[in-house]
């Protein structure tokens, strides 16, 4: 069963959530990618269950181990697989952090960096199936 209150919605997936939360508390001083990751869908999985204070949490907490583990700095060496994996964490939690930003009026955990790693190349398939840009606004506006 994936809801522990089969009428409640909000219950879906409690058990995988308290799951993370126990993972997470063992994890003091060895901080990985999917850590950050983990923060993510953490706090996306809060925003939908209404939890906004929690959601701010677990984002801040993903752009914060970001930076600590250096995903903020262009580097220039290293396996081309794990510098995409890496730029796509670092990336997702800058964009989670400014969204939250955007939402309450705060200041993002990282803004002022002059020099940020590239962002992540998209799909071509994916890429080309959104369409131009122009063709989200109304011919009106």
């Amino acid at each position: 069963m994936s809801r522990a209150n089969p009428n409640d919605p909000h219950t879906s997936g409690d058990h995988f959530f308290k799951e993370s939360l126990r993972l997470f508390s063992q994890e003091r001083d060895h901080h990985t990618l999917t850590t950050i990751q983990a923060l993510g869908i953490m706090s996306i999985r809060e925003a939908s269950c209404g939890r906004d204070s929690e959601s701010w949490y677990y984002a801040g907490q993903s752009i914060r181990l970001a930076i600590e583990m250096g995903l903020h700095r262009i580097i220039d060496e290293g396996n081309e697989h794990e510098l995409a994996v890496q730029s796509a964490t670092f990336w997702g939690a800058f964009a989670l952090d400014h969204v939250w930003s955007l939402t309450t009026g705060s200041l993002p955990q990282c803004s002022s960096f002059p020099r940020l790693p590239p962002k992540p190349a998209i799909i071509g398939d994916i890429e080309a199936s959104l369409g131009p840009i122009t063709a989200l606004v109304p011919a009106a506006i």
